[in-house]
């Protein structure tokens, strides 16, 4: 997860994303693995590559996020995306979930230059989907992200959009 936390996600929307780290983590299995990056100015790692034996260890570092500070979107994801490559297991499904405004205003912020990180990623097999959060996310970039890295967009309104994209982007693995 490459999770937003600048200033503009502050209020609702951070409470929203943290929420959706949580569904989500919650929806996994214990033989499923999960690394959190958290971005806003600069991109930090709050949460090595880890299998999700201790969901409350992890869901607990979640809860501690606040928001503040600029929007570099491409450090995040690519902190993400990096610790999927370091930990790339043939066979697996890889998957980066950026959960954002999209409101990028620092690092890499036109369209193009993000849409070659996704192509490049999906090249090995890592994919990235898009959950845009709030009514004044920039729902082009996000769905340009998520073409090009072949995932698929999503805005997330209330709690119950959460389940739904989670189960419509991952529920036919679950039953397999």
């Amino acid at each position: 997860i490459a999770l937003d936390t600048s200033g503009s996600m502050g209020g609702e929307k951070i409470e929203l994303t943290k929420d959706a780290a949580n569904q989500f983590i919650h929806w996994l299995t214990r033989r499923d693995f999960i690394s959190i990056a958290v971005f806003s100015e600069k991109a930090e790692l709050i949460q090595e590559h880890t299998p999700l034996n201790e969901k409350t260890i992890v869901s607990d570092k979640i809860h501690k996020i606040q928001a503040g500070g600029g929007t570099n979107l491409s450090a995040g994801w690519l902190q993400g995306l990096s610790e999927l490559k370091e930990n790339f297991v043939q066979g697996d499904l890889h998957y980066a979930l950026v959960m954002t405004d999209g409101q990028a205003n620092s690092g890499i912020t036109n369209h193009d230059g993000l849409k070659k990180i996704g192509e490049n990623y999906l090249s090995q097999n890592i994919r990235t989907t898009t959950l845009g959060f709030g009514s004044d996310f920039d729902e082009q970039l996000l769905k340009s992200i998520a073409d090009s890295s072949g995932g698929r967009f999503y805005y997330i309104a209330t709690t119950e959009d959460i389940s739904k994209a989670f189960n419509q982007e991952f529920g036919e693995l679950m039953s397999i």
